[in-house]
């Protein structure tokens, strides 16, 4: 067995187990723990698997950029500061140690995140986190792509949709890049080196800013047209036959809906002998969205009404049968939990059957039996700026009861935004699991369609593989499609209209 390996070891039910704990050091720039050390350091805290001590490094250096693109960045950081959405964790009784302790402490890893010259002898190895936000927005680019290094080999890598200020994604990918960290220091990873990136010039700052201009009147051209009552880029539906393994894009036909509506995240039921389809569906006049049901026939949707309607936003009503009964676990993020409903009336009258996550944000979340199992898909909100969309993480749970949920020990299980965020129910077809899923760095949000294959699914392991990727191009007019289920031989689709 390799050192490196023996750094490396499962947990079982009963507690560790494997030869020693893992000696972590985490290097901080300046001696100050940035929001992206407080997110690694509270995370390594949850896991007994490791003893951490952190060490005061010099002042992060940061992307190589002009005069010019720091006197834009240093302007925007002054206009438009860094969100706030999500609290960061409070930690107590953090040291800060010399980086001359380090030697001798017997660290398997030395996590820098201040970057300069490390002496290798100090840990085993040590680990740093290469990207550029900065230059990748003002290269226009619509993600961003974090690559965990060791030396000459690559780790790990996260791709993450670019925010549209490039102050904000650095932000943005310096907190969500912990994450990955520390899923590499549970399981390991190997790989080859990433070359590094090309210093941007002051002609990058120009283009950058007429974008960014550009940017900000098409929000502004948004807001105008919702508060006419209509809808730029609206999602709706689109009809047809298929399954899930086997469905074509192209002869999908659209559902007919009213003038300037948004229809998005179908879910199909059979239920009384038909079959149904649930959708979010959103009122330009409040701005957010409730729950509409319709009946699916070769006419359409039709006969649609309101099934479950709140004060605040509600969208991705995935709808399952369970015990003779029908429940549905809408997306309700404001809330701050997980909810699931009980049918007491078909359609529109419901009742809360239970609660998870108390105090916890969290969207697009499904649940899925397997082999006896319970296993729910979400998307929790980790960082100050609310995105769902790059990490997916995965709970074994007891059932629609919701209680006693397991967190998976890689959570997130995935960090890439183009196959994180879940789009659609997990389909079980020949022994298959596929998973749909949201491809979103293409510059727009629900820009393309994943249907990903998984291949491994237990509490210490999760593997997927992606064996379809559906572009918006199979008609004209689209720019983006999101979402997909299928039923009885009735398939749906949502899409975004240009």
């Amino acid at each position: 067995m390799s050192r490196r390996k023996r750094w490396f070891f499962g947990r079982g039910e009963a507690g560790i187990s494997g030869l020693a704990i893992i000696g972590v050091g985490v290097r901080v720039p300046g001696g100050k723990l940035t929001p992206q050390a407080v997110r690694l350091l509270a995370g390594l805290a949850e896991d007994a698997a490791f003893a951490v001590r952190v060490f005061a490094g010099p002042e992060a250096e940061g992307e190589a950029l002009s005069p010019v693109v720091r006197a834009v960045l240093a302007v925007e950081r002054w206009l438009v500061p860094v969100p706030e959405r999500v609290a960061l964790p409070v930690l107590a009784g953090i040291v800060i140690e010399p980086e001359s302790a380090a030697r001798g402490a017997g660290l398997a890893v030395m996590v820098d995140l201040a970057g300069g010259p490390v002496d290798r002898t100090l840990a085993g190895e040590v680990w740093r986190v290469q990207a550029s936000p900065v230059r990748a927005v003002l290269a226009g680019a619509t993600f961003t792509e974090a690559v965990l290094v060791a030396g000459g080999r690559v780790l790990a890598r996260a791709v993450y949709d670019a925010k549209p200020l490039a102050t904000h994604n650095a932000a943005y990918v310096s907190e969500k890049s912990a994450q990955m960290v520390l899923r590499e220091l549970k399981r390991g990873a190997a790989g080859s080196a990433q070359p590094a990136a090309a210093e941007v010039g002051p002609g990058s700052a120009l283009g950058y800013v007429l974008r960014t201009a550009g940017k900000a009147l098409a929000r502004v051209r948004k807001r105008i047209a919702a508060r006419r009552g209509r809808f730029v880029q609206g999602f709706s539906l689109r009809l047809g036959q298929g399954t899930a393994a086997e469905f074509d894009p192209v002869a999908l036909r659209p559902v007919d809906m009213p003038p300037h509506s948004l229809w998005a995240d179908p879910f199909l039921i059979a239920h009384d002998g038909a079959v149904h389809c649930f959708f979010e569906d959103v009122d330009p006049a409040v701005g957010h969205g409730h729950i509409s049901v319709g009946r699916v026939s070769a006419a359409g949707i039709t006969d649609v009404r309101v099934a479950m309607k709140q004060p605040r936003h509600m969208s991705y009503p995935f709808v399952f049968h369970h015990e003779g009964e029908l429940l549905m676990m809408p997306e309700v993020h404001a809330a701050g939990r997980l909810e699931i409903w009980r049918c007491t009336g078909f359609p529109g009258d419901w009742v809360l059957h239970a609660t998870a996550l108390e105090g916890t944000p969290v969207c697009d979340s499904v649940l899925f039996k397997r082999d006896g199992e319970w296993w729910l898909f979400t998307h929790i909100s980790n960082d100050r700026f609310g995105d769902f969309c790059s990490d997916l993480h995965v709970f074994r749970v007891d059932g629609p009861g919701l209680t006693g949920l397991v967190p998976h020990r890689l959570n997130p299980v995935v960090t890439d935004a183009r196959v994180a965020r879940g789009g659609g129910r997990i389909h079980r077809v020949d022994g298959r699991m596929l998973r749909f899923s949201q491809d979103n760095t293409t510059g727009s949000y629900g820009g393309a369609l994943n249907v990903m294959e998984i291949t491994r699914l237990d509490l210490d392991h999760y593997e997927e593989l992606r064996v379809r990727h559906i572009t918006p191009g199979f008609a004209p007019g689209l720019m983006g499609c999101h979402h997909f289920d299928a039923v009885d031989g009735w398939v749906v689709m949502d899409v975004r209209g240009a």
